[in-house]
């Protein structure tokens, strides 16, 4: 049994974390100071500069942590699973640290990420309900955040589905600006006269990507 942040670590078996540390020569993930000081501004916090930082990170290795830290088990009661690897939710971008003023307390930011296509409220519910069952009972331990990173603001997501942790406290979305490289393209199937967009057609096209 360590600390969640300890347990977050040992839990971290992504292999795309393993790629980019060993083709970028670097041992962990560090945030940015640019972007961690957005980061604070825009949660009212001081997040550290080691903090623990993981991608495509598992909803079920956060659970897993929260409940390792309270004790070790050879088997835990499935009433207890919050439905385990249910539908494999995962995190695009994972930061955690221990409070300043009280050690036992781990502050854990998750980070969803849009780049080309737009925030849906039906696309994030699932992963939605997953974090608001995950922390029903788990506040003692932990401070959970969530920010919504992409180029434009959420205008299709219903901030209904939200728990109001999701929020700021005006109940605005905790959003940042997502900088894009301009001219971005895509690829569509088409078919028709006019080479419309069509899932059965027989050939295909570039588009530009609007965002």
């Amino acid at each position: 049994m360590g600390t969640i942040i300890e347990n977050l670590k040992t839990l971290n078996a992504r292999e795309r974390f393993y790629v980019i540390r060993y083709a970028l020569g670097i041992t962990e993930f560090k945030l940015d100071t640019k972007f961690r000081e957005q980061l604070d501004k825009l949660l009212e916090l001081r997040i550290h500069r080691d903090a623990f930082v993981a991608m495509d990170y598992t909803i079920d290795w956060v659970y897993a942590s929260l409940k390792w830290a309270k004790g070790e088990q050879d088997v835990y009661d499935k009433a207890d699973m919050v439905q385990l690897n249910e539908k494999g939710h995962d995190i695009d971008l994972l930061v955690a640290y221990e409070d300043d003023v009280n050690d036992k307390l781990t502050h854990i930011i998750f980070i969803e990420a849009k780049g080309v296509t737009p925030w849906k409220t039906a696309e994030m519910k699932p992963k939605v309900e997953r974090l608001k069952l995950l922390f029903h009972d788990n506040r003692e331990q932990a401070v959970p955040h969530l920010v919504l990173l992409s180029p434009n603001q959420p205008t299709q997501l219903d901030k209904k589905i939200l728990a109001s942790w999701m929020l700021k406290n005006n109940g605005d979305y905790s959003w940042m600006k997502l900088d894009i490289q301009p001219g971005l393209k895509g690829v569509m199937r088409c078919g028709g006269e006019k080479n419309e967009s069509n899932c059965n057609g027989n050939c295909w096209r570039l588009y530009d990507r609007q965002y």
